[in-house]
């Protein structure tokens, strides 16, 4: 499978199909990070070990101008989401989506980057 549809709808849909829960040890550890006034080094562990970005990918974000400081969003949002992500069924959710949204059906996503799906 190529992660395509033969779906004809306008626009395109981009699938990504992270893991399917975050682990139970690497939510203690990065609300510890917040808790400990690091909250840069718990959102480079997300971007790395959950996302799956390369190091060089986060530390061109980190370099990247920004309007503002982006790391009193991650203490004041990271330690719920990694809470709320340890038990969520993102596949159901996905496919629930997909069946409610999409007039076809759609592959399941390969794991990896996100793939386009174009008609």
């Amino acid at each position: 499978m190529d992660g395509r549809s033969s779906c004809a709808s306008p626009g395109s849909l981009h699938l990504w199909e992270g893991p399917q829960t975050n682990p139970p040890e690497w939510t203690e550890r990065a609300t510890g990070l917040v808790a400990d006034g690091k909250p840069g080094r718990a959102m480079a562990s997300f971007l790395t070990e959950i996302i799956g970005l390369t190091a060089a990918k986060v530390d061109e974000l980190k370099n990247a101008p920004r309007a503002y400081d982006v790391l009193p969003i991650v203490s004041a949002t990271l330690p719920r989401e990694a809470h709320a992500l340890t038990s969520v069924d993102l596949p159901g959710l996905a496919a629930a989506v997909t069946a409610r949204h999409c007039c076809c059906s759609v592959p399941r996503a390969r794991p990896g980057p996100p793939t386009s799906l174009a008609p």
